[in-house]
């Protein structure tokens, strides 16, 4: 429940019955009820006698941990039913804790490998509203969390070797890539981290496999007893298979379902281990590139849950952090900041976030048309098209209308921080959020001219056009692209994402002139890169967010002192772009120099492994462990794999 600390800062705990199964060699075994002693059962090889034992045991009471070990020390083997007094259990308290031990001899000049599971099953996930959702892996097993638990460890025992065949050809391609530097060829897995360490949840949604698919857990489960350690041993088998075949049927479901979140479930991750909020739209979007280049289906599916976001509402008004302001939480036709915190309910509470007004995020649509467009182009389907097109086309209107002035033709910012660089002020026209509106007026066009709505398409066409050239006419200055009409000093290192998103989603370049691609990304790299270091040599920290054109770090604000892990990844992967198209190798390099000092100073300086931060600056501070945007490193997979698809279509 929720409590408050001194400070009145809300925090929630969830507690969870969790079950402790282990298994040897391949036959389960699982701790039965308390106060009952648990089962065991092991084999080994042929060439060697093997035998196993077992206890559960209260973890807090000293006596009962004293005289397990004792026992262990004397025996090598665990209490099993030889048991002082003739208990099964070991004195005391009810057991908490479960421990197995297999005991082998080794012959002479051969060796033996013994083989450990351990799994544990929580159901549900609870929301700070108190109302519980079904985590996805319940679909596949039975209520009873003892029973999955120990059926999880016997499907282990018996696949975990198929499933390191597929683990490694899956990243075979990459690793055998001679051309990636061989930092990179781990890196880029590793930071995959955060798909399940970043507070994640993964539930069946808004609807359930088919009653007829889990008939056959469900029956399993009916008439399995833990009296007896054939009749557990025989009940968890059946459960294993029946939920191995069921598994098995939804991956065919799954194939095609275009993110359907009845069949794929719903996908919820945090911004960060410090931002407690899940899926944050204006950062999703870098790192999605992990989940649409592995796991596209809940990628779309993400995508469908924004899309339903925009006709929403929500009149509750909230006194906002930055300014003061009094605001609604969620505007109807404005895409979502987040879907919400696990302290209230996610999906029916939108807009954790609370710092500035995010109706009026410029960014937003224009990122959300691009997320949609990009898994259409990678098998989405027209289903999942249709699906998003009303809402693209809502939130793309509400730009146009509140935002777009006829005589500019572009979205101009209004002079507080309204995108994702949230305490950093443009106004006017800017080279971020302009051609991020460029880009997706682009994708608006295909999507249109896709579902043969063509008067819709050459009206988006027309738009996209007019926006493109008062982008070049607005902000280029010779060497870069301005930060905002309104600021000519200051390098942003993300001055063309919406160029880097084009590309990805091959659509039209929103600046044309390739020499002009090249001479900013020489800029960038020669400013926001070398220029900055808080380790010895040049430019292996990544890529600060502003640089004067005096070679001194914009110190406008925070965060434009800051480097942000995510967007560095995001730069580099445009620079591998370009110099894919231009035929230039140094520019290759530079992107992997760029994109190294994420490892340099982030995981060996600091040594924060697992817990890429969202950022740090000249002095070393770092800000938010464990954040969502590194993901984006999968960006530069994706544009060595684009580019080389755009190549072979220029060949054909």
């Amino acid at each position: 429940g929720e409590r408050q600390d001194d400070d009145g800062v809300e925090f929630y705990e969830e507690t969870y019955d969790f079950s402790i199964a282990t298994a040897t060699k391949g036959v389960s075994s699982a701790p039965a009820p308390a106060p009952a002693s648990a089962s065991a059962s092991a084999s080994a090889s042929a060439s060697a006698s093997a035998s196993a034992s077992a206890s559960t045991f209260d973890s807090t009471d000293h006596l009962q941990t004293q005289e397990l070990w004792e026992n262990f020390s004397k025996r090598g083997s665990l209490h099993s039913k030889e048991k002082i007094g003739g208990d099964d259990a070991l004195s005391g308290s009810e057991p908490d804790s479960g421990a197995i031990c297999q005991k082998v001899i080794v012959p002479p000049k051969s060796s033996v490998v013994v083989e450990f599971a351990l799994s544990w099953d929580t159901h549900n996930a609870a929301w700070g509203t108190g109302k519980s959702v079904r985590r996805r892996h319940s679909t596949f097993f039975p209520n009873d969390s003892e029973l999955a638990s120990a059926a999880m460890c016997d499907i282990a025992l018996k696949s975990y070797g198929d499933w390191e065949q597929k683990i490694e050809s899956w990243q075979q391609p990459i690793l055998n890539n001679e051309r990636l530097p061989e930092w990179f060829r781990t890196m880029v897995f590793n930071e995959l981290y955060y798909l399940s360490d970043g507070g994640s949840v993964w539930t069946e949604s808004k609807g359930r496999i088919p009653n007829t698919l889990t008939q056959s857990v469900d029956s399993c489960e009916v008439g399995v007893s833990l009296s007896s350690e054939d009749s557990i041993l025989g009940g968890i088998d059946e459960i294993a298979k029946a939920a191995v075949l069921l598994m098995e049927k939804v991956d065919d479901l799954c194939v095609g379902a275009q993110g359907d979140p009845t069949i794929v479930g719903q996908f919820f991750y945090l911004e960060g281990h410090e931002y407690i909020m899940y899926n944050t739209s204006d950062v999703h979007f870098y790192a999605s590139f992990a989940l649409s280049k592995n796991f596209p289906e809940l990628e779309m599916s993400i995508q469908r849950d924004f899309s339903d976001s925009v006709p929403a509402s929500d009149g509750e008004v909230r006194k906002l952090l930055a300014e003061g302001e009094i605001k609604p939480r969620k505007v109807e036709g404005a895409l979502v900041h987040d879907a919400g915190s696990p302290s209230e309910e996610p999906i029916s509470k939108y807009n954790s976030y609370n710092f500035q007004d995010v109706s009026r995020w410029k960014d937003l649509p224009s990122k959300f048309v691009l997320m949609v467009y990009r898994s259409y182009t990678l098998g989405g389907g027209l289903d999942f098209l249709k699906y998003c097109f009303s809402s693209m086309n809502q939130a793309m209107q509400r730009v146009e209308d509140n935002w777009v002035r006829p005589e500019v033709g572009i979205v101009e910012n209004e002079g507080f921080p309204d995108q994702t660089y949230d305490v950093w002020i443009a106004s006017g026209v800017s080279a971020y959020t302009g051609g991020l509106y460029v880009a997706a007026l682009f994708a608006m066009e295909k999507v249109c001219s896709i579902l043969d709505s063509v008067e819709d398409g050459k009206k988006f066409g027309g738009k996209a056009k007019r926006a493109k050239a008062a982008y070049t006419k607005l902000l280029w200055n010779g060497t870069f692209f301005n930060y905002s009409t309104e600021n000519s000093t200051s390098i942003m290192s993300d001055q063309l994402c919406g160029q880097w998103w084009a590309r990805s989603c091959g659509l039209e370049d929103v600046v044309e002139d390739l020499e002009k691609v090249r001479t900013t990304l020489r800029t960038i790299y020669e400013h926001n890169v070398l220029k900055f270091s808080i380790l010895s040599g040049k430019g292996n920290s990544g890529a600060v967010n502003g640089m004067l054109t005096n070679g001194k770090i914009d110190t406008t604000c925070i965060q434009s002192q800051e480097v942000w892990t995510g967007t560095t990844y995001g730069l580099a992967a445009l620079m591998v772009q370009t110099s894919k198209r231009a035929d230039d190798e140094d520019l290759f390099k530079k992107a992997m120099h760029t994109a190294e000092g994420i490892l340099s100073a982030g995981w060996l300086k600091f040594g924060f492994s697992f817990a890429t931060p969202e950022a740090w600056d000249k002095t070393g501070g770092v800000r938010s462990l464990g954040y969502m945007r590194p993901l984006c490193i999968w960006s530069i997979i994706d544009a060595l794999d684009e580019e080389e698809k755009q190549l072979e279509k220029l060949k054909r």
